[in-house]
């Protein structure tokens, strides 16, 4: 089967799109460091941006776009010139000198620099353990966008939903271990339909397993779970 029928089907095989990215990290690693014009090592951030490019081009490919490798070659350079940009003008708006303050007592307090690039890295290494973790459970990281609820009700929902499950240990310890959503227990609890349970299964699993596990960056995309509870 040629590699462009294969990204068709990987469009809706989330396996097959797993394996395909597998396949083809020495490729994104390449085409990364050709666009940042350095040696890029999985560890980079340049190398998560290309990463994400390449799942992006998977979604976006047709076949009117001629060879996959050539279409996706593009997106990956143009991502991550994109990000190496926005880098560059974070880090060269005003000098660390300026950014100095006086303090009540007329003390001059200065700015303490931090490294946002470690923090991008830290996400990439939490991004790839969960994607491992994830991968057990038939579940691809990269679907999660496609699953996600989107309007403010069933969000709500589905809030009020991985809150109840976060409450039962048991319940935490069954989808970590075998990735089951107690659809029947849920729905005679919380009175939610089996149409939102369904659509929904990956987000709620993938919810659980990143507010219970040692994602502290990824947790905060999640932050509205924990607001619902006021």
């Amino acid at each position: 089967m040629e590699l462009e029928e294969k990204i068709i089907l990987a469009k809706s095989d989330s396996s097959l799109r797993e394996e395909i990215i597998h396949d083809y990290v020495n490729f994104i690693k390449a085409r990364a460091s050709e666009a940042a014009g350095k040696s890029v090592t999985e560890s980079d951030d340049d190398f998560s941006v290309a990463m994400i490019a390449f799942n992006e081009a998977i979604d976006s490919y047709k076949e009117d776009k001629g060879k996959f490798l050539s279409f996706s070659s593009v997106v990956i350079r143009n991502k991550v010139l994109n990000h190496i940009r926005s880098e560059r003008k974070h880090y060269k708006i005003i000098p660390f000198s300026s950014l100095s303050a006086t303090d009540k007592d007329g003390d001059v307090k200065e700015f303490d620099v931090a490294d946002t690039k470690s923090e991008i890295n830290d996400a990439a290494v939490e991004i790839q353990a969960v994607t491992q973790e994830l991968k057990r459970l038939n579940i691809s990281f990269f679907d999660l966008p496609k699953v996600s609820p989107k309007s403010k009700k069933t969000k709500a929902a589905c809030s009020l939903i991985i809150r109840y499950i976060l409450s039962e240990p048991t319940l935490v310890k069954n989808i970590k271990t075998k990735g089951i959503l107690p659809s029947k227990q849920i729905k005679d609890k919380l009175k939610v339909n089996d149409k939102l349970l369904e659509r929904h299964r990956k987000y709620i699993i993938s919810a659980v397993i990143i507010l219970r596990g040692k994602y502290d960056i990824l947790s905060e995309y999640l932050s509205f779970v924990k607001e619902g509870e006021k």
